[in-house]
């Protein structure tokens, strides 16, 4: 007799911004459609994403000055739930564009699809709380932190908002968090925009997170791909670019990360995306070669040791539970 033991596969993507040209194309075509180049990639796994903008119809912005304002009808929520989407970090810079009812809304709108978000609340302490799934046997543990601006974004101890990312809270947080879960997950907004490397304070956190005992740190904002970073036998992606991604950018890119957790290993590959607003309904796709070798030959530069031949794929010593 053959015993199959189920793994748990996960799969994360960068910035996710369905206004425009995803909503319409989730409209003419049903809300699959834009995940229809990735689907083959994601099926069984537990998607993670970074949702750039809100779900409201609030029409009143925050700051109405703002320069770049986002909000998606609730109703394209359900592209996510398309796409598999089970957690969605919602600290980042476009997520209070619609004040506290915009952001208040956004978590209605995806508790009610099944999808949790991680990285806001009412206060700060709420923001801060880490997100636990258990699948498959795995509790594995999320937390999100946005360190971008506007300051009025960021919670504080009675007002709602977004995590920031001061490094105390982090250990504090990760430290918490690895007593409820097998596995933690941190995921940071951050960076400069367009920017190829991560910043200095980009490092330090990221080598904070896994200090305090993070498994795995996703980092996006950027809107472009930058390189990753082992450290202390833990993946660090520093941004992942876009992922479906409704505005335009000066590099159509990003990158998908799969990730398979087994018993005393982690397994990752990484997948780089050619990512356009899908005009004539050109959703994000796997990236053509010779481009996709170059992709992933600068994030995957700092590996110390030759990646497989695929190119993408590299393993992990697991964390004892």
């Amino acid at each position: 007799m053959i015993f199959l033991i189920a793994v748990l596969r996960l799969a994360f993507l960068g910035d996710v911004m369905l206004a425009f040209h995803p909503a319409s194309l989730a409209d003419r075509e049903g809300p699959a459609s834009p995940w229809r180049c990735l689907r083959p990639l994601l099926d069984s796994s537990v998607v993670v994403i970074n949702l750039e903008a809100p779900f409201t119809r609030v029409e009143a912005p925050m700051m109405p000055d703002k320069t770049f304002l986002f909000r998606v009808d609730p109703r394209h929520v359900r592209v996510l739930v398309a796409g598999g989407v089970r957690v969605a970090a919602t600290a980042n810079n476009h997520i209070m564009d619609y004040g506290v009812a915009g952001l208040e809304e956004t978590h209605r709108v995806l508790k009610q699809a099944g999808i949790a978000p991680v990285g806001t609340g009412e206060d700060l302490r709420a923001a801060r709380r880490a997100v636990v799934l258990d699948t498959l046997g795995e509790r594995v543990a999320f937390l999100a932190y946005s360190l971008t601006f506007p300051e009025a974004y960021w919670a504080g101890r009675n007002r709602p908002g977004t995590a920031f990312g001061h490094e105390r809270w982090i250990w504090e947080d990760v430290w918490k968090a690895r007593r409820e879960a097998s596995f933690v997950v941190v995921m940071f907004h951050w960076g400069r925009e367009r920017w190829p490397a991560p910043r200095p304070y980009q490092i330090a956190l990221a080598h904070a997170a896994v200090e305090a005992g993070a498994d795995l740190v996703i980092g996006h904002h950027p809107h472009v791909i930058q390189p990753v970073e082992i450290y202390r036998d833990r993946a660090i992606f520093y941004s992942l670019g876009n992922g479906l991604f409704g505005s335009s950018s000066v590099k159509p890119q990003g990158a998908l990360v799969r990730v398979r957790l087994d018993a005393d290993s982690v397994h990752f590959e990484v997948v780089p995306l050619e990512v356009r607003p899908p005009y004539g309904g050109l959703p994000p796709r796997v990236l053509p070669e010779p481009y996709r070798t170059h992709d992933l030959a600068f994030m995957l530069s700092g590996i110390p040791w030759k990646p497989t031949p695929s190119g993408g794929a590299f393993s992990l010593p697991r964390r004892p539970k």
